[in-house]
């Protein structure tokens, strides 16, 4: 997976170029582009005497005849000893591993959806679709999937924020909510309680109070039976509440039943994409904006790293923002580019890297790798 001489051809304030070519500080490693994936199934017979059972795959069957006193096991034998042995145009197209209770059907050439039928009997479940792989845009950050592989970013989800009050109610105490964003903006309820107060009462007037306040996309409230429930509407996206009255014994059970937690890639980041001399220009795939280089499917592909490279930005950014890695494809945007704001549910924080320099919504801007 050896690299061609990519700095030979860089140029500055071009995607995917780096800032300094001489710099050796840094290094640029190779990963290739995680290649096909072939179409799987499962598939789960039932035991039937003297039946016949058929795998058909794009057109062509295999058959397998049970004795007067059928086993599962004997089944999933039979088909695999047919397919091996006595229809070879249906081994041409796959082979099939016997897991006793159940057969798996993998396609020999990856990349390639099977068409595929069982009889009565069994029952098929497509485990793996075939995938015909992904080109990977220059100037886009990557995921380094085992030392050796690389795709585009994905994102675990990370987990929303849920944080419940339960109000011992007192008549005519004073109730309050306050709710605190993590960029600092503040938003309170207050509720005077009647002269016959319920904790049912008491949540559903705050709720309603605090949902006539909140922007969307921060923090939703609910109120059941008393309880009030307040859950972040992004993941990662954290907050503080605090419940209080002006009644020594008006008194809040708080819990935070699930805690805040950043959406994080499902692999580490393995750096940015640089251009390589020998790749063309390809109409895009999943890069911004329409025109792309891309390194296709199986291709060794150039990653900077601990250095700086030219990157094309979502929004506007300068060297006091942080780095957010999209994980989500926008209209716009693939999986992999770069902004300075968070994108809703769609982006990751980038520990470590950071702006060099500043440009507007669309421009090339300097991005330090880590």
């Amino acid at each position: 997976m050896g690299l061609t001489n990519y700095e030979g051809i860089l140029q500055a304030g071009v995607k995917g170029a780096l800032v300094h070519v001489g710099d050796r500080s840094g290094r640029v490693i190779s990963r290739k582009n995680e290649g096909l994936t072939a179409n799987v199934w499962t598939v789960t017979p039932s035991a039937v005497n003297s039946a016949v059972y058929t795998l058909t795959v794009d057109g062509f069957t295999a058959s397998y005849t049970a004795d007067g006193s059928a086993t599962v096991a004997e089944i999933t034998a039979g088909i695999k000893l047919a397919v091996d042995r006595t229809y070879p145009e249906v081994g041409a197209l796959v082979t099939i591993t016997d897991n006793t209770t159940t057969y798996t059907v993998t396609a020999r050439q990856a990349g390639v959806t099977l068409a595929l039928s069982v009889d009565a009997n069994q029952s098929a479940v497509e485990a793996t679709a075939a995938a015909t792989g992904t080109a990977i845009p220059v100037g886009i950050a990557v995921m380094d999937l085992d030392g050796s592989l690389c795709r585009m970013p994905a994102s675990d989800g990370g987990a929303l924020k849920i944080m419940t009050g339960l109000a011992v109610a007192v008549n005519a105490a004073i109730y309050n909510l306050d709710i605190t964003l993590e960029d600092g903006r503040g938003y309170s309820a207050d509720y005077t309680a009647d002269g016959s107060a319920t904790a049912t009462e008491i949540g559903a007037a705050l709720v309603a109070s605090l949902n006539a306040k909140l922007p969307a996309s921060t923090v939703l409230a609910e109120a059941a039976t008393g309880t009030i429930t307040l859950t972040s509407e992004v993941a990662g996206q954290n907050f503080n509440a605090v419940f209080g009255s002006n009644s020594d014994t008006g008194t809040w059970t708080v819990t935070v039943t699930t805690a805040n937690a950043d959406p994080a890639t499902t692999y580490p980041l393995a750096g940015v994409v640089v251009r390589d001399e020998n790749l063309g220009i390809q109409t895009a795939g999943s890069g911004v904006p329409t025109t792309v280089i891309e390194y296709p499917a199986l291709r060794s592909v150039a990653i900077a790293q601990r250095r700086e490279v030219f990157v094309q930005c979502e929004d506007a950014v300068n060297p006091t923002l942080p780095v957010f890695v999209r994980t989500t494809a926008s209209a716009t945007y693939g999986k992999g580019s770069l902004r300075g704001t968070t994108a809703s549910g769609a982006t990751i924080t980038w520990s470590g890297a950071r702006w060099t320099s500043t440009t507007a919504a669309g421009g090339i801007a300097q991005l330090y790798v880590p």
